[in-house]
Parts: structure tokens; sequence; C-alpha cells
């Protein structure tokens, strides 16, 4: 049950346990993440793998950029 996993630190709903799970499941997953709609960058998924497991990874946001965390100011849309 994938409920089970649920740990929060920095994501919303338990994110981080399920990342945590993953991540020590799958020990030779590529250490990368990207992440859309990041808002600040306080508070998201990709947060727990940059911090504590040291993972690199690109933050994508329309309103937010911070070249220190590799997250950039981008607009996505379906064309």
């Amino acid at each position: 049950d994938v409920m089970s996993f649920r740990a929060r630190r920095y994501s919303q709903d338990g994110g981080d346990g399920l990342l945590l799970a993953l991540s020590t499941a799958i020990p030779d997953i590529p250490k990368f993440y990207v992440e859309f709609g990041s808002q600040n960058a306080i508070e998201c998924s990709s947060r727990y793998l940059r911090v504590e497991r040291r993972w690199q990874g690109i933050l994508l946001d329309r309103d937010f950029e911070n070249p220190y965390i590799n997250q950039f100011r981008e607009t996505m849309s379906k064309e």
C-alpha cells in the first residue's frame, strides 16, 4: 500500500516518504529529478531529494526562479 510510505518533511501530502522508499528500493536509479510547478521550492516534491539525498535536478515554474538551486522560470503549454 503506497499510503504506508507517507512521510512529510518538505512536500505536500507525504511525498517525501514515497520518494525515500522508491530511491531505496531502486538503488541504481539515476540521481536526477525534474519538477514542474515547483513554486518557491520550499514545499515541493523534489526538495527532499535535493536537500537530504543530494540529488541534482531542474525545477521549472512559471513565476519563480532561483539559479542557486537550478530553478528556472518557464511556461509550459501543450504546443
